[in-house]
């Protein structure tokens, strides 16, 4: 009876053990006053050209990073620090100084289009982190993102629901540049703000979502805040009377 008390035990240590190993990113939910080294943005933008319902997808990122480590709610672009030269996945991204106390990295490339990301950072006098891999994130998705329409007519209410919405906190449909909100996971775009837009012209219909929450992520023992919106894009959706 002992010995196998004994064994059920040591099963359940190494079960623990195993499942450390299995999640490196240790993601938890953040806390404003949590310090953090870094915050990393990203957009996943999918695109169709219609009438195709065919979407590529691109990823487009911004990182910013902090020395010393701030609280995650004063982690604004006026207190970031250099971070020498600063590639993704081999991807040299491009550093934007607008000022002396704002640092930022983008992607320029656009040759990055999904996880996991792995940093390399030469680093600097205040930044000495070298190397990190974000692998693990929370983004947002609905499941009938290919229906966004090819075309729409200005004689009756335009309306779009999101299926499936995983990851969701916020969304926003852009219809030729006009904003429109959804309420409970449906938008409705009424006639008199159709009747705005040119008729017989190809216009831009976006749909952005945004995630439930920020997530704080461990790279060498340092705190990242991490969050990834998906944007949908249909290019020359037609626009009838």
């Amino acid at each position: 009876m002992r010995y196998s008390l004994f064994m059920c035990m040591l099963l359940a240590i190494v079960a623990c053990k195993k499942e450390e190993i299995k999640n490196p990113d240790k993601n938890q939910t953040i806390a404003t006053s949590t310090k953090i080294a870094g915050v990393l943005n990203y957009d996943i933008l999918r695109t169709s050209v219609a009438p195709s319902n065919t979407f590529s997808s691109v990823m487009q990122l911004n990182a910013r990073f902090y020395s010393p480590e701030v609280p995650a709610g004063a982690a604004n672009a006026n207190n970031t620090v250099n971070a020498g030269t600063v590639t993704a996945n081999g991807y040299g991204l491009k550093q934007i100084i607008t000022n002396s106390t704002t640092v930022s990295y983008v992607d320029t490339t656009g040759m990055i289009s999904n996880f996991p990301i792995t940093y390399s950072l030469s680093g600097s006098s205040v930044f000495t982190i070298t190397t990190f891999t974000n692998s693990l994130i929370a983004t947002p998705s609905i499941s009938n993102f290919n229906t966004l329409p090819s075309f729409i007519s200005k004689a009756s209410a335009f309306t779009f629901t999101l299926v499936d919405a995983v990851n969701v906190k916020d969304a926003e449909l852009l219809i030729h540049n006009i904003p429109v909100t959804f309420t409970n996971n449906v938008v409705n775009v009424p006639v008199n703000v159709l009747s705005t837009i040119p008729t017989a012209t190809f216009i831009n219909v976006q749909l952005k979502l945004t995630p439930t929450d920020a997530s704080i992520y461990v790279f060498n023992g340092k705190n990242f805040s991490a969050s990834c919106n998906t944007i949908y894009l249909k290019k020359n959706v037609y626009v009838t009377p």
